[in-house]
Parts: C-alpha cells; sequence; structure tokens
C-alpha cells in the first residue's frame, strides 16, 4: 500500500510537465541583469519568487513569477531599472523553494521503490 500511494505521489508530481531548468544567476553582472534579479528575488523573496525566464519571441520579455503581490515585486525590484517596460510579473500557484521541495520529494519516493528517473523543474508550467 505504502509503494502505491508512494508511486501516485511521483505520478502527481511529473503529470504534465517538460523538463527546463531556470538559468543560474551570471555573477559580475550589472544590477539590471535578469540573472541578477533572479538571485536577488531567491534570496530576498523566497516565499514568493516562483521563477524568472527571457523570452525572446515574439519579443523580448523577462518573466517573473510570483506567488504573492505582483505589483509589490514591479515596484521594488524593476520599476526604475532597465527592466522596466519588459518585465512582466505573473501570479503562480508555488513558489521556487516550494518546487525545489516537490523534486526533493519526488527523488527521495523514487528511491524508496528501488526506481529512478531524470527531473527538473519547469519554470514556465510551474511544476516539477
Amino acid at each position: 500500500m505504502r509503494t502505491t500511494l508512494l508511486l501516485l505521489a511521483a505520478a502527481v508530481l511529473l503529470v504534465g510537465c517538460a523538463t527546463e531548468a531556470a538559468p543560474p544567476p551570471v555573477a559580475g553582472a550589472p544590477p539590471d541583469d535578469p540573472g541578477v534579479l533572479q538571485a536577488v528575488l531567491l534570496e530576498n523573496e523566497p516565499e514568493v519568487f516562483g521563477g524568472l525566464w527571457i523570452e525572446h519571441d515574439p519579443e523580448y520579455r523577462v518573466v517573473i513569477q510570483v506567488t504573492g503581490d505582483a505589483r509589490r515585486i514591479y515596484r521594488r525590484y524593476v520599476k526604475g531599472t532597465a527592466l522596466e517596460g519588459v518585465a512582466d510579473v505573473r501570479r503562480v500557484d508555488l513558489t521556487w523553494v516550494e518546487l525545489e521541495q516537490a523534486q526533493a520529494l519526488t527523488m527521495r519516493t523514487l528511491t524508496e521503490i528501488g526506481s529512478s528517473a531524470s527531473t527538473s523543474i519547469d519554470v514556465r508550467e510551474n511544476c516539477v
């Protein structure tokens, strides 16, 4: 019964997600750099930050995902920077921290049942 529940939990976490991880922060980049913004949000706003990525088509846009007040994040971290006008702050259900925890739980569950898989966080879909 426990094995069935663990398999079910792992399946629920993995359903419908592609494999695409958020880019790592860029060391030494200018403050208006999206990679630096990602690092700052991970450090200062872990309870609301859900991920960040850059779109190039149809136009350049930096997408910032949050579980909390999107306007507060925009005012605090985007307004008055080079990202103003190209940043799009969107609401999501899970924070980056929660996604990392779900990924770790999935890997532990798979190990417990003697299985393995490659997982990653799909920042755009806000899932593991």
